[in-house]
């Protein structure tokens, strides 16, 4: 029985550190880190991509530049020169 419970607590962070690990790949790539906080929402960024990687949220109460297509990034910088 303490084997089991053992077990369960082994497990238990690695799913909390997936959850994170799923969130933070939301805004960034291997190459580059979307900082929603300091994002202005002037879409610069979006129109530079070539390769559909940006998105943006754009609510009235909630704009930010978000990272969609995580796979498609070439890390080119385009994004970032702007």
């Amino acid at each position: 029985m303490e084997e089991k419970s053992e077990r369960k607590l082994d497990q238990r962070p690695k799913r909390i550190m997936n959850a994170n690990v799923k969130r933070l790949r939301r805004n960034s790539t291997d190459y580059i880190c979307a900082d929603t906080g300091k994002c202005k929402a002037c879409w610069a960024c979006i129109d530079e991509c070539k390769h559909g990687v940006l998105r943006k949220v754009d609510l009235w109460f909630h704009k930010h530049v978000v990272i969609k297509n995580v796979e498609k990034c070439l890390g080119c910088n385009r994004c970032i020169a702007v």
